[in-house]
């Protein structure tokens, strides 16, 4: 899914307590990301409250509640603005802390084709899908 700039999350829920949480953004220079999300847009109680970049290639997502009991799978697409092999190509999931009470985040790392740390550039979209199962409510 493409995006037209700013920074952009929605929680889609699936099919048997399955739930995608999508985290979307159109990087600036050297993976700088919009600096918050669209007017409108009330991050107060959004799943996610916000995205750090904490070095090359390497963002922290911060989530507003652990409300999930697992990540069960993750996706991602990067549309670079011009391709380049040595530009942002994959997405990992270095640390994952979505079931943490105090401080609930993932930790992510973007790299180039050879397997390198690497940040997007000027225009370059990152989209990220995580599939979590929900916690249940007793």
């Amino acid at each position: 899914m493409a995006n037209a700039g700013g920074l952009y999350s929605f929680l889609q829920r699936t099919v048997d307590g399955v739930n995608e949480l999508y985290l979307g953004w159109t990087s600036g220079a050297t993976g700088a990301l919009p600096s918050s999300y669209p007017s409108g847009y009330n991050n107060s109680t959004a799943e996610i409250k916000s995205v750090t970049r904490t070095g090359t290639g390497a963002f922290t997502i911060s989530l507003g509640a652990p409300w999930w009991a697992s990540m069960v799978a993750f996706h991602f697409h990067i549309l670079q603005a011009s391709y380049a092999n040595t530009g942002a190509c994959s997405v990992y999931v270095v640390e994952d802390h979505s079931t943490n009470t105090t401080t609930p985040e993932i930790k992510i790392l973007i790299t180039n084709a050879a397997g390198t740390a690497t940040d997007p550039t000027t225009n370059d979209q990152v989209n990220l899908t995580f599939c979590t199962v929900i916690k249940p409510s007793y």
